[in-house]
């Protein structure tokens, strides 16, 4: 009998496991984004990279490019002949607080490195992301811009809702801080940071002090009323298009 129950014991276990599926995938299963192809002639390509956000930074993004990449984002390129790369992030905190920030940064500078390594000019590379995939896309720029055009950042944030932050303290009180201070000791970002005043993460308000940094405009996007997922509805397609296209082609010309 008590055999027949630990085995019982055991099954249901089991059971368990696979119900829950496998464990998020841990530092020995981390890859590196993968490579990004150019159609047609380098020289003449104009290429967005893309980068997602993330639900927590201490997990591995589940990455899904036609969930992530926003519809217009893809009208842009496709009314334009400009490819979209979609950069998949394989960075986590990994046991120190917002440094997947960092590491992102990397990522997206190594992505547009080997984008020039294939003959896209730099001036033909712009950074696009939403929430901690347009920060990490700024801090890209605070640590060389030199390597791509221009950013268009959608509702960036890294810490974390307002809501969480007496749960979680040191990611909106310290840390966000932290990196905010570090982005303004750029010399220059150019960058169109869009932002909604009914976000849960950070608002207009909340991303004024990037303002300061020479060649950054922020955008108030307030026609949706969607809040931090504003950048993926039919609103916000049909009404930031003409801003995002006309920003993008803006900086293809001044440079």
């Amino acid at each position: 009998m008590r055999v027949l129950f630990a085995l019982l014991l055991v099954l249901a276990a089991a059971g368990a496991a696979a119900q829950q599926g496998p464990a998020p995938p841990g530092p020995l299963q981390e890859r590196a984004p993968p490579r990004a192809t150019v159609p047609g002639d380098p020289a003449q390509a104009v290429v967005l990279i893309f980068n997602h956000g993330t639900s927590r930074p201490q997990r591995r993004h589940q990455c899904n490019e036609e969930r992530d990449v926003p519809a217009v984002v893809r009208d842009v390129a496709a009314a334009n002949g400009w490819t979209v790369h979609y950069l998949c992030s394989a960075a986590t905190d990994d046991g120190v607080d917002g440094s997947y920030t960092y590491k992102r940064a990397d990522e997206i500078l190594a992505a547009a490195a080997d984008l020039r390594a294939k003959g896209v000019p730099a001036r033909r590379i712009f950074l696009l992301g939403h929430s901690a995939g347009g920060w990490s896309s700024l801090m890209a720029a605070r640590k060389d811009a030199s390597g791509f055009n221009a950013i268009v950042a959608f509702a960036p944030a890294f810490a974390g809702p307002r809501y969480e932050e007496a749960q979680y303290p040191k990611w909106r009180r310290q840390l966000a801080p932290q990196q905010t201070a570090y982005l303004r000791e750029a010399r220059r970002i150019e960058a169109l940071i869009i932002a909604y005043s009914d976000d849960d993460f950070d608002r207009p308000v909340d991303l004024a002090p990037l303002e300061t940094i020479p060649g950054v405009r922020l955008l108030a996007f307030d026609a949706c009323q969607k809040g931090h997922g504003t950048t993926y509805t039919d609103c916000f397609r049909q009404g930031a298009r003409i801003e995002i296209e006309d920003y993008i082609k803006s900086r293809l010309g001044a440079r």
